[in-house]
């Protein structure tokens, strides 16, 4: 019976949790209004009204820090701004103070978690660089067994390996579709000239990846947060919408050139999947929701994340 008595005392807890969020949300929403309508007063008004509700369940019921820290910013700038008709109280010299403490009481729970991962990656970055190192030589072996393969007259055996591995790579079904297998990859030297640039295309975007994510864990969040905004939250306009990128979506799209060639994966429909595969919209459903000031994110990478071509090939190989 206590057991019982526990469970339905935690459920009215969360109810009257999440009923005061609601209840805070809409008290922000409204005075979020009445600035748009320059009612200044009204607005300080309802945000104070979201202090007293925080106060007064202090101890009973949580009050969200991010809904808390949004008062308190805002409520803080009608203050500053002097706008007629907003009375004083005795609490106004401490909001901006009590708004930086739950700044970075908020912000430390983030920056915690990233000290924790970046610790955690740091010994298996060693172990991948130096894994990394003991690969490089001034012959691949690979390449020795290409040599060999010529010299012992073996170019049938292996390219017959090679063709069936990349027959399952490209998932082919049919005689016409293996042909073009075989044309595509004739002989054991363009094999290795197709794995020395898939693999200088990976080391490549690798070096890039590294120095970049590197870049961003040293430089100040504030430095990009303000454009990282209007890149990502601002997109009312056609002419925003193709704006320069920020620089985390600079940084994305270099970690996505990356996996193209680390991985191999499709876009869209994918060969094989039940059911159905279409586009979220259609070209013309896109322009339209365009031209009302909605904008899409483009398709998202679909697949199984499987070998990529260059692991194909040095398989067969």
């Amino acid at each position: 019976m206590e057991e019982l008595l526990d469970q339905l005392i935690n459920k009215a807890a969360t109810e009257a949790e999440e009923s005061h969020r609601l209840y805070i949300a809409a008290l922000n929403g409204l005075a979020g209004i009445d600035i748009m309508q320059e009612k200044w007063a009204e607005a300080a008004e309802k945000y104070r009204e979201v202090l007293r509700s925080a106060r007064e369940h202090e101890g009973k019921i949580k009050t969200d820090t991010l809904q808390k820290l949004h008062t308190i910013t805002n409520l803080v700038e009608l203050i500053e701004a002097k706008h007629p008709g907003i009375s004083p109280t005795m609490r106004d010299s401490e909001l901006r103070s009590e708004a930086q403490s739950l700044k970075d009481y908020y912000m430390g729970k983030y920056f915690g978690g990233v000290t924790a991962a970046k610790e955690a990656v740091e010994p298996v970055t060693t172990l991948v660089e130096n894994c990394y190192a003991g690969f490089v030589n001034e012959h691949s072996w690979y390449e020795e067994v290409i040599t060999w393969v010529e010299a012992a007259d073996q170019e049938k055996q292996i390219m017959k390996l090679v063709h069936d591995e990349m027959a399952q790579f490209y998932d082919v079904v049919s005689e016409k579709e293996f042909r073009e297998i075989q044309q595509k990859y004739p002989n054991s030297r363009l094999v290795l000239y197709k794995i020395f640039e898939k693999l200088a295309d990976l080391n490549k975007n690798r070096d890039a990846v590294t120095k970049e994510m590197k870049n961003l864990s040293e430089t100040n969040p504030e430095e990009f947060l303000n454009k990282a905004i209007d890149c990502h939250l601002r997109v009312s306009t056609s002419s925003q919408k193709h704006k320069k990128k920020c620089r985390l979506c600079e940084v994305h799209d270099i970690i996505e050139i990356y996996e193209n060639t680390l991985f191999h994966f499709v876009k869209g429909e994918i060969k094989g999947s039940k059911g159905p595969n279409r586009a979220s919209v259609t070209s013309d459903e896109r322009k339209e929701l365009e031209k009302a000031g909605v904008f899409l994110y483009d398709e998202q990478k679909k697949g199984t994340w499987s070998d990529s071509e260059a692991e194909r090939l040095l398989r067969g190989v």
